[in-house]
């Protein structure tokens, strides 16, 4: 579960229940804590781990946590089980699921750059599909 930062008494924006560990088609969700990869290193990235143990992977894109970490988030569609162990040798490396589920005390995000992964997931944001933003006090 992620709460979105920067909200006053206003009830928390929060997502990604345990049945938000996949996405709708299926493929398992990954991020990898302190790693940025920018776009144009896609292609490397999905050809590392092609290579390291044949997996399947699509990158989704970054974003920052409430402590100014840069989170990078990609799907793993093939070979999930060899992927669930190999990637213990690379610090950070998690599922979604572990990074926010509730039992793991969720995550606080503080940039609302975390919307359009989110919406590139297929996830919803408190049960509907649309624009989660911050309202400003007049």
């Amino acid at each position: 579960m992620i709460k979105f930062g920067n909200q006053t008494e206003e009830p928390s924006t929060w997502f990604s229940e345990e049945a938000d560990w996949n996405t709708p088609d299926g493929s398992v969700i990954a991020v990898w804590e302190g790693c940025v990869i920018t776009e144009e290193e896609h292609p490397d990235f999905i050809s590392f781990v092609k290579k390291e143990i044949d997996s399947e992977v699509e990158p989704i894109g970054s974003f920052k946590t409430a402590e100014d970490m840069t989170v990078f988030v990609f799907l793993v569609k093939t070979n999930v089980a060899r992927f669930s162990t190999w990637r213990f040798k690379l610090p950070g490396m998690r599922w979604w699921f572990d990074m926010f589920w509730r039992v793991n005390g969720g995550r606080n995000v503080s940039e609302m750059e975390i919307v359009p992964i989110i919406t590139k997931l297929g996830l919803k944001i408190n049960g509907v599909n649309q624009d989660v933003y911050d309202e400003v006090e007049s």
